[in-house]
């Protein structure tokens, strides 16, 4: 078994497990995995599309760090739509929407680490999800399996009905050079990145 069907058995494992500890009246559909870009991703009447899924090295502190851009494309809701399908309040189990990004690496000896979120932010076209791996790493992440989980809970509640669970996966493409961010990224993502690393470290100052 390759590390991709062992990265997708895991993902249905435990979603399997967590539906199984649910009540029996909270029937939820059937996971999607999305094959090809653009997909469909149903909010409400309306829809969203994962347009694009990008990620790039960045070499500093005598290693190197993964950095993943999820762009959204929200054409279809407006900015109030947009505010409470990613607002997350305090006593709320989630959003309407999040995003889990997994990253695997078998040079770093990384097996679905978890990236952590940077940032989220969004324009008049897209909703933007930054995500970066948690440690340093002293080899190239350029063997990279990368596993999404989305989650459309409008009801804010996991075990609802309503909630749906999509998933998208992204491998490393042969001989690309992914810390060439003018190669590998847009230059939406770029400036996505750049402002996201600039708040924190405004924010640690």
């Amino acid at each position: 078994m390759n590390r991709r069907s062992c990265a997708v058995l895991s993902f249905l494992l435990c979603f399997c497990m967590f539906i199984t500890g649910c009540s029996s009246e909270a029937q939820q559909p059937a996971p999607i995995t999305i094959d090809d870009l653009p997909g469909s991703l149903a909010y409400g009447e309306a829809s969203i599309l994962l347009s694009a899924v990008s990620f790039c090295e960045i070499y500093a502190a005598h290693g190197y760090t993964g950095y993943c851009v999820v762009t959204v494309d929200r054409s279809e809701i407006d900015d109030d739509d947009v505010y409470w399908m990613l607002n997350r309040q305090s006593g709320e189990i989630q959003a309407e929407f999040e995003i889990n990004a997994y990253l695997t690496s078998e040079a770093n000896s990384l097996e679905n680490e978890r990236m952590s979120q940077l940032r989220t932010t969004y324009d008049s076209e897209n909703i933007y999800f930054v995500f970066y791996s948690k440690d340093v790493h002293r080899e190239h992440l350029n063997d990279f399996e990368l596993g999404l989980q989305m989650i459309m809970s409008p009801e804010k509640d996991l075990i609802a009905a309503t909630t749906q669970y999509y998933y998208f996966y992204l491998d490393a493409e042969e001989g690309v050079d992914y810390s060439d961010y003018d190669s590998v990224l847009s230059e939406n993502e770029k400036k996505v990145i750049i402002d996201a690393l600039n708040d924190k470290i405004d924010s640690l100052s």
